[in-house]
């Protein structure tokens, strides 16, 4: 790739806030920890539980690695959790084998983040 071309690549895509170019002793670096960040795949699990089971499940909830937020709700749902995972798979085995295996879950729906789409 040309010296333009790839500066080009790099302006756009810092300008999109996909990375940040770090420059040190006037040499570029790129910062991969935003890629990291900004590539994790995310859902948005609704879940049913047995009455007056909501605050154990929430407390065995957030000790689970991925979950970032857990609330309680109203509604036709009783909790609502937002998992996050570096891969769609991790996210789906955080899911299926850990979450709806917890004792006196009865349902869950999960809706998945589409990549971009923020």
């Amino acid at each position: 790739m040309s010296q333009n071309r790839g500066t080009l690549f790099h302006f756009l895509l810092k300008y999109l806030g996909k990375i940040n170019i770090i420059c040190v002793q006037g040499k570029r670096f790129i910062d991969i920890t935003v890629i990291l960040y900004t590539s994790m795949a995310t859902a948005y699990v609704l879940i049913n539980c047995e009455l007056g089971s909501e605050e154990a499940i929430i407390h065995q909830l957030k000790s689970l690695e991925g979950v970032k937020e857990v609330h309680g709700t109203f509604g036709a749902y009783d909790i609502l959790a937002k998992i996050e995972s570096p891969t769609v798979e991790t996210l789906r085995e955080t899911i299926t084998w850990k979450i709806r295996k917890i004792e006196k879950i009865r349902s869950t729906l999960t809706l998945m983040g589409i990549e971009g789409q923020t």
